[in-house]
């Protein structure tokens, strides 16, 4: 049977799993849709997931978001990113594994980037012609998903 005939028999099937969004992702994105959540409590999620946080205060600290001094808190790469970035993250730190094959290391690592310089594209897109930010974003992210698995 032709691998794409499986994948799809696998699909229909239900016998493919993807799996599920970690805790912390979820509560991220929930927390930064609270319109009465604040930088304390989306810190307080944020710091459950010690790896997730190292990567929000790298980023807060990149090129892109520096401003005059580093950052060296949680708290204040949070309010450097704002709850938007951060939950960008979150999903981006949840969707990474999913971009797993081994023995395919080198082909997953150009899949990933070519998937995050997407999204970025497809959110400024978004916000130039003012449609869901998010909902692009997300698209531009997850549009390659399938292929590691195939």
């Amino acid at each position: 049977m032709h691998a794409l005939a499986r994948l799809e028999d696998r699909l229909l099937g239900d016998s493919l799993t993807l799996p599920p969004m970690p805790f912390v992702a979820t509560a991220l994105m929930r927390l930064a849709d609270d319109p009465t959540a604040d930088a304390t409590r989306l810190t307080g999620v944020l710091r459950r997931d010690p790896n997730l946080a190292a990567v929000v205060l790298r980023v807060a600290n990149s090129a892109a978001f520096g401003g005059r001094a580093e950052v060296s808190s949680l708290a204040q790469a949070v309010v450097r990113l704002g709850f938007d970035t951060v939950r960008q993250l979150a999903v981006a730190a949840a969707v990474a594994p999913c971009f797993a094959a081994p023995g395919f290391e080198r082909e997953v690592r150009s899949l990933w980037s070519h998937s995050v310089a997407t999204s970025v594209i497809a959110k400024e897109a978004a916000r130039g012609l003012r449609v869901n930010v998010e909902g692009a974003f997300l698209c531009g992210l997850l549009h390659r998903i399938g292929e590691p698995l195939v």
